[in-house]
C-alpha cells in the first residue's frame, strides 16, 4: 500500500494487526509486511518456531517456547549466536521471553498468518 504522506503511512501502520514497516517509494511512502524486511535467518527462525508450535500443539496460537540455543541453527554467520538472533527478533516485537525461553508474539502470529492471505484481505 502506498500513501502520499508519512503521517498517513504511520496511521495505517498503527491500525494494522500485521507488523508493518514504512519504506520510501517514488510515489510517496509504502507499507510492507515486516516479514519482507527480515533477513533470511530471521525468516527461517520465525517460520520454524511456528511449524514446531503447529506440530506439537496443533495450532499456531498455542503457547510454544524454545531456549535461545534453538536459534543457533539459523545463524549463517559463524560469529553470530542464537541468543543474538533471538534478541533481535525480540526487539522487533516478534518474540517474547519468559524464564529464558522465547515464544512467538501475537504480532508474529498475525504476520505469519498474513503470508498466505491474498493482499485484498489485509
Amino acid at each position: 500500500m502506498i500513501t502520499a504522506t508519512y503521517t498517513q503511512a504511520q496511521q495505517l501502520k498503527a491500525a494494522s494487526a500485521i507488523p508493518m514497516d514504512i519504506k520510501n517509494h517514488a510515489q510517496g511512502w509504502q507499507l510492507v509486511s515486516r516479514y519482507q524486511s527480515l533477513s533470511f535467518e530471521e525468516r527461517r527462525a520465525i517460520l520454524t518456531l511456528s511449524f514446531k508450535a503447529i506440530d506439537q500443539h496443533g495450532s499456531l496460537r498455542a503457547y510454544h517456547s524454545e531456549p535461545a540455543k534453538f536459534f543457533d541453527q539459523f545463524c549463517t554467520d559463524n560469529n553470530r549466536k542464537g541468543a543474538a538472533l533471538a534478541s533481535k527478533l525480540k526487539q522487533l516485537n516478534l518474540l517474547k521471553c519468559y524464564e529464558g525461553k522465547f515464544s512467538l508474539t501475537v504480532a508474529a502470529i498475525n504476520m505469519i498468518e498474513s503470508i498466505n492471505k491474498p493482499a485484498a484481505e489485509h
